[in-house]
């Protein structure tokens, strides 16, 4: 799931409105309202006050938008033809 869904499902389990979540980190309701279509993120002040108000964990808020990202990447270089190495995390 895309951060932009992440933020609109998790709003939503709240039961609280756009502007509600815009009063609650300090931002105006269209900046919500454009994180939720998708057209723009949250910069990076915000995620925090967003994580703890949707009792989540910053990492869990965009843990599947990292996984999306891998995904159209790998799309990409499928798309334009090459291929390349990248190295995994050592475990």
């Amino acid at each position: 799931m895309a951060l932009y869904s992440r933020i609109r499902q998790l709003r939503r389990k709240h039961s609280l409105t756009q502007l509600q979540v815009a009063n609650a980190i300090g931002v105006a309701r269209p900046a919500v309202t454009q994180w939720e279509a998708g057209t723009t993120r949250p910069r990076l002040e915000f995620l925090v006050p967003l994580a703890e108000l949707f009792d989540v964990t910053v990492d869990d808020l965009l843990a599947e938008d990292e996984e999306a990202d891998r995904d159209q990447q790998e799309s990409q270089k499928t798309q334009n033809g090459w291929t390349a190495v990248v190295p995994t995390d050592p475990v």
